[in-house]
């Protein structure tokens, strides 16, 4: 029998544009959807005034949400070409997890004791410390120490550990930790150094402990956390400025608080004190606090000694615009809060007489959160040898610094590595770095391969038909969101492919399992008037490797004919809502900053999200039942479809309004496992007396009376509402705009302001 073709074309004009959808059904059926209408983020009733037919509270996936007259996306389209190369690679080097049968929770910290390489030892930062053989085939960490800290996650925890010169006969090793009031001598929060001894077991003694120093914290954030023995026998400790932006209390430049400063203490006990001072202190006989050996300290979260030189390699985590490291030869002052880097924090009370300048500083397009470091003393890598070894937690860069560099060298871009938090060694000079998203790994050359062919310009994607008129490519089909991502006024269209004979697997509350070789694609709209689309700004791919997900962006050219990759973050000027604004375009890096796993990487994925009946250009169709009946999601009967609700759906109250936008614009990073400073838990599905955010204090108090994040019918001292009203240091979100959003501050308004009081778990 003889095929039978029928081609349906449809025209529709809206808002003077042209929406053309090209229906094909025969033996090789398939559709090619191109709706201009409503898929963009721009205002649309998607099913009329009274959204009849979607469910927002309930309902089983298998009830119907409405007539199945109409599918978009049935039957499926073969996607042939929008799947991308293998990533670029950064530098030269990559990671692989050097013990690959073990797991860790949240390790800070790695290395051995003295005189014994055949047992590593990690630092959680919950409060244990494991133990294993030092060997890549090792199968068993063992606990050698369970502290349990009352105070943990983000910058509060089990933060550092340092070994007694002498550890091998005499059995004692110190920590660094966070305590809550019952082990702070009255105060809300302390950082704790104490000494633990070793049993004949070889396990920790916890009644041993004896506490060195009771440090009260005013802030959960910088708390410093470095402990470090240096070749003079004596221990080296690092604490932060006590937290909140700013150093708002002053610590950096008060030698009277030890908050801001590196301290220096023999751990011989004498005069009434758990430890001696060292008579070269600078403030041994007077001026300051005799402990002090450098001020002017934001937050030293790890430091190192070069062994070769006796030098001591901290570095300070910036605040506004640069990363800096410091090598220390003697006391002094670091310069914080007076410079910043090379330059000047605060014009006001700028300086440069009696401070030291860091010997390396890179600014915030490099990365935002330096952890310092290390020195490679292995055999491994030869070409390493002798090398300052850095990494940045924000955007994973690892960089290699020369150990005599002075001010004008460069580091050298070895790879990257996301959310390093050590970098440690054994005695035979083998370098490991912690990381939260992978563990332990090391660095490895990386293999010579064939010439990279990733596209550098979004035509060569092949994802797009004609990139001048946007045209998709066959089997990449549109999707949307009920609640998107502020974005400071850009409208945004969304499409995914996945690779023929896969599924999109539902997962769980938070997301769906994307199948390697997804390819999810955003592009970025100025409005015109009538919410008409108008410039193309970039166009953004979120992509599963083999290796993991990772982002690119495509910036478009002047002439709207095709966009072109970037290699690094850049401003570009941007109109909208007849506003004129500095917009960010994001690098790779940036895009695992908030695409984390703790997140599940895809962040509008979530059945919140997608479930709800939207307009395409035939129809409107119900947007999970659609994906499932034409074999792209695989969607139990059973699951619970929830959505957000929409702006401007009437029936939703203050509350879930306020809690979807908090949801979508922050729980990426507040939540569990997150990587945000403050100890939230902002995701729609935590009750509000489980989120930290009632009635509870933030960092910082932002001119408040009481710092509160939210205050009950208090929005303009709800610190929560502030940070959202600010697009300085202070404000949030840190990354991804530059513009206030009015109507998600007004939902959070109104919100805080209908709150009678804050619920009791």
């Amino acid at each position: 029998m003889r095929a039978v073709l029928l081609l349906i074309v449809l025209v529709v004009a809206c808002d003077d544009q042209e929406t053309v959808a090209i229906v094909f059904a025969g033996d090789d059926a398939s559709i090619e959807l191109d709706a201009t209408t409503h898929m963009t983020d721009g205002p649309f009733d998607p099913v009329g005034a009274s959204d009849s037919g979607m469910r927002r509270d309930g309902g089983p996936f298998d009830q119907g949400i409405g007539p199945r007259v109409f599918n978009p996306h049935r039957p499926r389209v073969p996607n042939p070409s929008c799947r991308l190369p293998e990533p670029p690679p950064i530098g030269d080097y990559t990671f692989e997890r050097a013990f690959p049968n073990l797991t860790f929770e949240r390790p800070v910290w790695i290395g051995t004791a003295p005189h014994d390489n055949a047992t590593m030892f990690v630092v959680e930062q919950g409060g244990l410390i494991r133990t294993f053989d030092n060997q890549p085939t090792a199968r068993e960490a063992r606990t050698f120490f369970d502290l349990s800290v009352s105070r943990r996650g983000n910058e509060e925890g089990l933060l550092g550990l340092a070994f007694h010169p002498s550890y091998e006969f005499n059995g004692r090793f110190y920590v660094h930790y966070s305590a809550g009031q019952d082990r702070c001598d009255g105060s809300a929060r302390c950082s704790v150094i104490s000494e633990f001894r070793r049993s004949n077991a070889g396990v920790a003694r916890l009644d041993s402990e004896r506490r060195l120093l009771v440090v009260e914290q005013p802030f959960s954030n910088h708390n410093g956390g470095a402990l470090n023995f240096g070749p003079d026998g004596l221990l080296y400790i690092s604490l932060g400025d006590g937290g909140a932006a700013g150093d708002p209390l002053g610590h950096g430049q008060n030698t009277d608080s030890l908050l801001g400063s590196i301290l220096r203490i023999d751990v011989t006990p004498s005069q009434g004190r758990p430890y001696t001072i060292p008579t070269n202190n600078p403030f041994s006989d007077g001026g300051g606090r005799p402990e002090i050996w450098t001020w002017g300290v934001r937050n030293v979260w790890r430091m190192s000694f070069d062994q070769r030189t006796g030098a001591l390699w901290a570095a300070d985590v910036g605040q506004n615009r640069f990363e800096e490291i410091h090598r220390i030869s003697g006391p002094g002052n670091l310069g914080w809060n007076i410079r910043e880097g090379f330059e000047c924090f605060a014009a006001n009370q700028c300086r440069s007489e009696g401070l030291e300048r860091p010997i390396h500083a890179y600014d915030h397009s490099e990365g935002e959160s330096i952890t310092g470091g290390g020195f490679y003393r292995g055999q491994r890598l030869p070409e390493l040898w002798g090398k300052y070894l850095f990494a940045d937690y924000e955007s994973g860069r690892v960089w290699a610094l020369d150990s005599d560099a002075g001010e004008s060298s460069e580091a050298r871009l070895l790879g990257a590595q996301s959310r390093v938090t050590h970098f440690g060694d054994d005695l035979e000079g083998n370098l490991f770095l912690t990381s939260f998203s992978s563990g332990i790994v090391r660095l490895v050359r990386r293999a010579a391969g064939a010439a990279n062919e990733f596209p550098n310009r979004l035509s060569q994607t092949g994802c797009f038909t004609d990139t001048a008129t946007h045209r998709m490519a066959p089997g990449v089909i549109p999707y949307f969101v009920n609640v998107p991502f502020w974005s400071d006024g850009l409208a945004k269209e969304r499409y995914i492919a996945i690779p023929d004979g896969t599924q999109i697997r539902y997962r769980d509350e938070d997301g769906f399992d994307m199948p390697t070789g997804t390819v999810l694609i955003k592009t970025f709209y100025e409005q015109a008037s009538g919410g008409a689309h108008g410039r193309r700004i970039e166009t953004r791919m979120w992509t599963r490797f083999s290796s993991g997900w990772r982002g690119f962006t495509w910036k478009w050219r002047s002439d709207q004919s095709d966009a072109d990759l970037i290699s690094s973050g850049e401003l570009v000027t941007i109109e909208t809502d007849g506003q004129s604004s500095e917009w960010p375009l994001l690098d790779s890096m940036d895009c695992e900053r908030c695409h984390t796993q703790a997140s599940g990487y895809t962040l509008g994925w979530s059945k919140r999200q997608l479930h709800g009946r939207f307009d395409y250009a035939g129809g409107q169709a119900d947007q999970l039942r659609a994906l499932a009946e034409a074999g792209y999601l695989n969607m139990p009967d059973d699951a619970v479809l929830v959505s957000h609700p929409r702006e401007g759906e009437a029936d939703a109250s203050f509350g879930e309004h306020a809690r979807a936008r908090l949801h979508v614009d922050c729980a990426s990073c507040h939540r569990p496992g997150g990587f945000a400073n403050a100890r939230l838990d902002l995701r729609v599905t935590t009750p509000l007396a489980q989120t930290g955010l009632c009635d509870a204090a933030g960092q910082g108090r932002l001119g408040t009376e009481d710092g509160l994040l939210v205050d009950p019918g208090r929005p303009n001292q709800s610190v929560l509402l502030l940070r959202m009203s600010r697009r300085d240091d202070e404000g949030m979100p840190p990354i991804g705009s530059n513009r206030v959003h009015e109507e998600g501050q007004s939902r959070v308004r109104d919100w805080i302001e209908s709150l009678p009081l804050c619920p009791v778990e």
